[in-house]
Protein backbone atom coordinates (compact mmCIF):
# COMPACT_ATOMS: atom_id res chain seq x y z
CA UNK A 1 0.00 0.00 0.00
CA UNK A 2 1.34 3.29 -1.03
CA UNK A 3 2.86 5.62 2.12
CA UNK A 4 3.30 9.35 1.99
CA UNK A 5 6.61 10.58 3.65
CA UNK A 6 7.11 14.84 4.56
CA UNK A 7 10.84 15.59 4.80
CA UNK A 8 13.14 19.27 4.93
CA UNK A 9 16.59 19.00 6.26
CA UNK A 10 17.42 15.07 5.51
CA UNK A 11 15.87 14.00 2.83
CA UNK A 12 15.51 10.24 2.30
CA UNK A 13 17.37 8.16 -1.28
CA UNK A 14 14.85 7.79 -3.55
CA UNK A 15 15.65 3.86 -3.27
CA UNK A 16 14.11 4.30 0.48
CA UNK A 17 10.58 4.75 -1.07
CA UNK A 18 8.38 2.95 -3.47
CA UNK A 19 6.61 3.44 -6.82
CA UNK A 20 3.57 5.04 -6.14
CA UNK A 21 4.56 6.42 -2.75
CA UNK A 22 4.69 9.87 -2.00
CA UNK A 23 6.81 12.74 -0.66
CA UNK A 24 6.08 16.60 0.33
CA UNK A 25 9.26 18.69 0.65
CA UNK A 26 10.02 22.01 1.18
CA UNK A 27 8.99 25.60 -0.47
CA UNK A 28 10.94 28.08 1.75
CA UNK A 29 13.24 30.88 1.85
CA UNK A 30 15.75 28.54 3.74
CA UNK A 31 17.70 27.53 0.85
CA UNK A 32 18.74 24.56 2.50
CA UNK A 33 15.59 22.67 3.54
CA UNK A 34 14.50 22.87 0.12
CA UNK A 35 15.03 19.86 -2.80
CA UNK A 36 16.80 20.97 -5.84
CA UNK A 37 14.95 20.22 -9.11
CA UNK A 38 17.83 17.21 -9.83
CA UNK A 39 16.35 15.66 -6.86
CA UNK A 40 12.74 15.52 -7.27
CA UNK A 41 13.56 14.50 -10.94
CA UNK A 42 15.28 11.46 -9.10
CA UNK A 43 12.05 11.00 -7.16
CA UNK A 44 9.54 10.56 -9.91
CA UNK A 45 12.08 8.81 -11.99
CA UNK A 46 11.44 6.18 -9.46
CA UNK A 47 7.73 6.46 -9.53
CA UNK A 48 7.24 8.83 -6.85
CA UNK A 49 4.62 11.38 -6.45
CA UNK A 50 6.44 14.45 -5.47
CA UNK A 51 4.83 17.51 -3.72
CA UNK A 52 5.73 20.65 -1.99
CA UNK A 53 4.78 23.11 1.40
CA UNK A 54 6.05 25.93 2.10
CA UNK A 55 7.03 27.02 5.45
CA UNK A 56 9.63 29.74 6.63
CA UNK A 57 8.32 30.28 10.33
CA UNK A 58 5.92 28.05 12.71
CA UNK A 59 3.90 30.77 13.08
CA UNK A 60 4.04 32.90 9.68
CA UNK A 61 0.48 31.33 8.92
CA UNK A 62 -1.20 32.43 12.07
CA UNK A 63 0.36 36.28 12.54
CA UNK A 64 0.50 36.84 8.58
CA UNK A 65 -2.08 38.70 6.69
CA UNK A 66 -3.18 38.72 3.59
CA UNK A 67 -0.10 40.60 1.32
CA UNK A 68 2.59 38.41 3.23
CA UNK A 69 -0.05 35.23 2.22
CA UNK A 70 0.16 36.43 -1.43
CA UNK A 71 3.99 37.16 -1.24
CA UNK A 72 4.60 33.42 0.09
CA UNK A 73 2.28 32.13 -2.29
CA UNK A 74 3.79 33.92 -5.33
CA UNK A 75 7.30 32.63 -4.25
CA UNK A 76 6.19 28.83 -3.80
CA UNK A 77 4.89 29.11 -7.17
CA UNK A 78 7.59 29.99 -9.14
CA UNK A 79 10.06 27.38 -6.75
CA UNK A 80 7.01 24.48 -7.10
CA UNK A 81 7.11 25.21 -11.16
CA UNK A 82 11.46 25.02 -11.70
CA UNK A 83 10.96 22.05 -9.73
CA UNK A 84 8.67 20.24 -12.21
CA UNK A 85 5.27 21.12 -10.59
CA UNK A 86 2.16 20.73 -13.02
CA UNK A 87 -1.28 22.36 -13.14
CA UNK A 88 -3.51 20.80 -10.47
CA UNK A 89 -0.89 19.78 -8.35
CA UNK A 90 -1.35 20.48 -4.30
CA UNK A 91 0.71 23.12 -2.92
CA UNK A 92 0.33 23.01 1.02
CA UNK A 93 1.59 25.77 3.54
CA UNK A 94 2.13 25.34 7.03
CA UNK A 95 0.30 26.77 9.99
CA UNK A 96 2.69 24.66 12.68
CA UNK A 97 1.46 25.65 16.00
CA UNK A 98 -1.67 25.82 18.37
CA UNK A 99 -2.45 29.81 17.51
CA UNK A 100 -5.58 30.52 15.06
CA UNK A 101 -4.71 30.15 11.44
CA UNK A 102 -5.07 33.82 9.85
CA UNK A 103 -7.54 32.70 6.65
CA UNK A 104 -6.16 36.45 5.63
CA UNK A 105 -3.02 34.80 5.01
CA UNK A 106 -4.33 31.60 3.59
CA UNK A 107 -6.59 33.61 1.30
CA UNK A 108 -3.43 35.50 -0.05
CA UNK A 109 -1.32 32.26 -0.31
CA UNK A 110 -3.95 30.76 -2.58
CA UNK A 111 -4.31 34.31 -4.20
CA UNK A 112 -0.31 33.79 -5.03
CA UNK A 113 -0.66 30.22 -6.18
CA UNK A 114 -2.85 31.45 -9.19
CA UNK A 115 -5.40 28.84 -10.55
CA UNK A 116 -2.07 26.85 -11.52
CA UNK A 117 -1.98 24.94 -7.60
CA UNK A 118 -4.62 23.99 -5.83
CA UNK A 119 -3.52 25.23 -1.86
CA UNK A 120 -3.89 23.25 0.62
CA UNK A 121 -3.38 23.75 4.85
CA UNK A 122 -1.06 21.55 6.96
CA UNK A 123 -2.70 22.37 10.47
CA UNK A 124 -4.20 21.49 13.25
CA UNK A 125 -7.94 20.15 13.03
CA UNK A 126 -9.24 23.16 14.74
CA UNK A 127 -7.47 25.04 11.73
CA UNK A 128 -8.17 23.12 8.98
CA UNK A 129 -11.89 23.42 9.87
CA UNK A 130 -11.91 26.90 10.08
CA UNK A 131 -10.27 26.97 6.76
CA UNK A 132 -12.17 24.39 4.98
CA UNK A 133 -15.68 25.93 5.90
CA UNK A 134 -14.55 29.50 5.84
CA UNK A 135 -12.13 29.32 2.70
CA UNK A 136 -13.61 26.00 0.77
CA UNK A 137 -10.69 24.68 1.44
CA UNK A 138 -10.73 20.66 0.65
CA UNK A 139 -7.06 19.33 0.52
CA UNK A 140 -6.60 19.27 4.16
CA UNK A 141 -3.45 17.47 6.15
CA UNK A 142 -3.67 17.04 9.79
CA UNK A 143 -0.49 17.31 11.74
CA UNK A 144 0.79 15.42 14.07
CA UNK A 145 1.23 17.67 17.78
CA UNK A 146 -1.67 15.90 20.40
CA UNK A 147 -1.47 18.70 22.08
CA UNK A 148 -3.19 21.20 19.91
CA UNK A 149 -4.50 18.91 16.47
CA UNK A 150 -6.71 16.21 18.81
CA UNK A 151 -9.70 18.52 19.19
CA UNK A 152 -11.94 16.33 17.10
CA UNK A 153 -11.48 13.39 19.21
CA UNK A 154 -8.44 13.65 21.93
CA UNK A 155 -8.81 9.48 22.79
CA UNK A 156 -8.60 8.38 19.17
CA UNK A 157 -5.87 11.30 18.17
CA UNK A 158 -5.74 11.27 14.45
CA UNK A 159 -8.15 9.52 12.30
CA UNK A 160 -11.18 11.05 14.02
CA UNK A 161 -10.89 14.81 11.70
CA UNK A 162 -13.11 12.87 8.73
CA UNK A 163 -12.30 15.78 6.36
CA UNK A 164 -8.21 15.64 6.16
CA UNK A 165 -6.53 14.02 3.15
CA UNK A 166 -3.77 12.87 5.09
CA UNK A 167 -3.47 12.50 9.37
CA UNK A 168 0.72 12.76 9.93
CA UNK A 169 1.26 9.98 12.10
CA UNK A 170 2.42 10.25 15.66
CA UNK A 171 5.69 8.66 16.26
CA UNK A 172 8.88 7.38 14.11
CA UNK A 173 8.66 6.80 10.47
CA UNK A 174 10.04 3.51 8.72
CA UNK A 175 11.98 5.96 6.49
CA UNK A 176 14.55 7.97 8.08
CA UNK A 177 14.18 11.70 8.74
CA UNK A 178 11.13 11.68 7.32
CA UNK A 179 7.52 11.95 8.84
CA UNK A 180 4.81 8.91 7.98
CA UNK A 181 0.97 10.02 7.17
CA UNK A 182 -1.81 8.25 6.43
CA UNK A 183 -4.10 8.63 3.18
CA UNK A 184 -7.81 9.30 4.00
CA UNK A 185 -8.45 10.61 0.25
CA UNK A 186 -5.99 9.16 -2.73
CA UNK A 187 -6.61 12.12 -4.33
CA UNK A 188 -4.26 13.94 -1.55
CA UNK A 189 -2.10 15.28 -4.03
CA UNK A 190 -3.76 16.46 -7.09
CA UNK A 191 -6.92 18.04 -8.25
CA UNK A 192 -9.54 15.64 -9.90
CA UNK A 193 -9.69 15.86 -13.65
CA UNK A 194 -7.00 18.72 -13.84
CA UNK A 195 -5.27 17.64 -16.84
CA UNK A 196 -5.93 20.25 -19.73
CA UNK A 197 -3.31 23.46 -18.82
CA UNK A 198 -5.66 25.52 -21.35
CA UNK A 199 -8.53 25.81 -19.19
CA UNK A 200 -7.85 29.25 -16.82
CA UNK A 201 -5.11 29.46 -17.00
CA UNK A 202 -2.86 31.76 -18.96
CA UNK A 203 -0.69 30.80 -21.65
CA UNK A 204 2.46 32.63 -20.32
CA UNK A 205 1.62 29.85 -16.83
CA UNK A 206 1.14 26.85 -18.99
CA UNK A 207 4.05 23.48 -18.69
CA UNK A 208 6.94 23.97 -21.39
CA UNK A 209 5.60 20.65 -22.89
CA UNK A 210 1.65 21.74 -23.01
CA UNK A 211 3.15 25.04 -24.86
CA UNK A 212 5.17 23.03 -27.15
CA UNK A 213 2.18 20.72 -27.46
CA UNK A 214 -0.16 23.75 -29.05
CA UNK A 215 2.72 24.76 -31.21
CA UNK A 216 2.78 21.25 -32.79
CA UNK A 217 -1.23 21.38 -32.91
CA UNK A 218 -1.02 24.33 -35.30
CA UNK A 219 1.85 23.40 -37.03
CA UNK A 220 0.07 20.42 -37.93
CA UNK A 221 -2.98 21.98 -38.67
CA UNK A 222 -1.09 24.34 -41.39
CA UNK A 223 1.02 21.51 -42.99
CA UNK A 224 -3.19 19.73 -43.28
CA UNK A 225 -4.08 23.01 -45.30
CA UNK A 226 -1.16 22.53 -47.28
CA UNK A 227 -0.42 26.13 -46.55
CA UNK A 228 3.53 25.81 -46.44
CA UNK A 229 5.99 22.90 -46.24
CA UNK A 230 6.90 21.86 -42.82
CA UNK A 231 9.84 22.46 -41.70
CA UNK A 232 10.05 22.02 -37.82
CA UNK A 233 9.60 25.33 -36.39
CA UNK A 234 5.93 26.87 -35.93
CA UNK A 235 8.03 30.36 -36.00
CA UNK A 236 8.89 29.39 -39.27
CA UNK A 237 5.83 28.35 -40.27
CA UNK A 238 3.41 31.52 -39.14
CA UNK A 239 6.15 34.10 -41.04
CA UNK A 240 5.30 31.55 -44.15
CA UNK A 241 1.57 32.27 -43.82
CA UNK A 242 1.75 35.97 -42.15
CA UNK A 243 0.87 37.70 -45.68
CA UNK A 244 -2.05 35.13 -45.99
CA UNK A 245 -3.28 35.38 -42.52
CA UNK A 246 -2.89 39.23 -41.79
CA UNK A 247 -4.89 39.56 -45.84
CA UNK A 248 -8.51 37.77 -44.13
CA UNK A 249 -8.08 39.87 -41.13
CA UNK A 250 -7.48 37.17 -38.06
CA UNK A 251 -7.26 38.57 -34.98
CA UNK A 252 -3.79 37.37 -34.09
CA UNK A 253 -2.41 39.98 -32.19
CA UNK A 254 0.58 41.95 -32.84
CA UNK A 255 3.36 41.87 -35.42
CA UNK A 256 6.61 42.27 -34.07
CA UNK A 257 8.12 45.60 -34.91
CA UNK A 258 11.50 44.53 -33.98
CA UNK A 259 11.40 41.57 -36.30
CA UNK A 260 10.88 42.96 -39.62
CA UNK A 261 7.24 42.69 -39.58
CA UNK A 262 7.05 39.25 -38.60
CA UNK A 263 4.36 37.74 -36.58
CA UNK A 264 4.93 37.14 -33.08
CA UNK A 265 4.02 32.87 -32.61
CA UNK A 266 3.45 33.51 -29.18
CA UNK A 267 0.94 36.26 -29.35
CA UNK A 268 -1.01 33.99 -31.93
CA UNK A 269 -0.77 30.83 -29.76
CA UNK A 270 -2.21 33.48 -26.95
CA UNK A 271 -5.36 34.58 -29.12
CA UNK A 272 -5.79 31.33 -30.54
CA UNK A 273 -6.72 30.22 -26.53
CA UNK A 274 -8.25 32.83 -25.12
CA UNK A 275 -10.77 32.83 -28.65
CA UNK A 276 -11.08 28.96 -28.50
CA UNK A 277 -11.21 27.43 -25.09
CA UNK A 278 -10.21 24.01 -24.01
CA UNK A 279 -10.64 21.48 -26.95
CA UNK A 280 -7.71 22.99 -28.41
CA UNK A 281 -6.28 20.36 -30.69
CA UNK A 282 -9.50 20.01 -32.95
CA UNK A 283 -10.65 23.58 -32.54
CA UNK A 284 -7.16 24.74 -33.71
CA UNK A 285 -7.57 23.06 -36.76
CA UNK A 286 -11.66 24.32 -37.18
CA UNK A 287 -9.98 27.80 -36.63
CA UNK A 288 -7.30 27.44 -39.51
CA UNK A 289 -8.99 26.09 -41.58
CA UNK A 290 -11.50 29.20 -41.22
CA UNK A 291 -9.06 31.72 -41.17
CA UNK A 292 -6.62 30.43 -43.87
CA UNK A 293 -7.84 31.24 -47.51
CA UNK A 294 -8.93 28.06 -49.75
CA UNK A 295 -6.16 26.31 -51.24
Amino acid sequence: MAKVYDASWHRPAPALLQPGDGIILYASRTEAKCPTAAECAAYRARGVIVRFVFEDSATRAAIGNYADGKADGALTLGQVKAKGGQRGDVVYFAADSNALMSLEYARGFRDGLTSFFMAGPYAGDRNLERARVSLGMTKLWQASAGSWSDHWNPAAHHGAYEHAVLYQVVGASPVPGTDLNVINDHAWHTVVGATTPEDDVSYSDWPEAAQQALYNDVASAVVARGVAPYNGTLAAILNDIRARVVAVGVAVGTLDPTGGGTLDAHAVAQEIITGLGPDLAHQVLVALNAALPNQ
